[in-house]
């Protein structure tokens, strides 16, 4: 949704060069801290079994298939990045996963706009979409059903707390606050599914 005018499904690569130049840049300065040696076995086991997988199965497209395994490499390094933050810095890997989940959500309000034909007064900032198979702004479903799990996993390690107070006495005032975060978060998590599903990808399926 940062890109308006990138009309999609396309093979436009703008928004996937930003997403790299982004994630190199939080790489390289991340300050980096070693992962248990199983964490790291694990990750740098993705693209090897990808690559042996490939050879036992003759892919057609071995270029697709290198190009998988540097995608799994890059998720290696931004994990580890990651572990760096949480390490020095833990409140920005939650300012991190708080723009994610806004993304998703603002991701899934357009979807919902698309879905029922409300988005073409936006136009060209929103993309009308396609009412039986919407995908926000984003080039195709599959990376609006993506970037949906990713809110719905956002959210839950958000770990917002419950409307009952625990063993304490808390005033109406915060009382009624916490119902009303309660409730923002139930609708998220709605809205977020409903994009998913509207989608119609096997990606939200998963």
């Amino acid at each position: 949704w940062l890109f308006g005018f990138t009309y999609g499904p396309a093979h436009n690569m703008l928004p996937l060069l930003f997403a790299c130049g982004a994630a190199g840049i939080f790489i390289l300065l991340s300050p980096q801290q070693a992962l248990s040696w199983r964490a790291t076995a694990g990750l740098c086991a993705l693209p090897a079994d990808l690559l042996v997988h490939s050879a036992l199965t003759q892919a057609p497209w071995p270029q697709m298939t290198v190009a998988a395994a540097g995608a799994l490499w890059l998720f290696y390094l931004l994990v580890r990045s990651t572990h760096g933050w949480q390490a020095t810095t833990p409140r920005l890997v939650h300012y991190l996963m708080l723009a994610l989940v806004a993304a998703a959500v603002v991701s899934a309000g357009i979807a919902l706009a698309q879905s029922f034909e409300w988005a073409d007064g936006f136009s060209p900032w929103i993309h009308p979409g396609n009412a039986s198979r919407v995908f926000a702004n984003l080039r195709q479903p599959n990376q609006l059903a993506t970037l949906t799990a990713i809110g719905w996993a956002g959210l839950i390690c958000l770990n917002l707390p419950p409307p009952w107070p625990r063993r304490q006495r808390i005033g109406w005032g915060r009382t009624v606050l916490l119902l009303l975060a309660f409730a923002a978060q139930l609708l998220a998590l709605a809205l977020l599914a409903f994009a998913a599903a509207a989608s119609l990808s096997r990606t939200g399926l998963l």
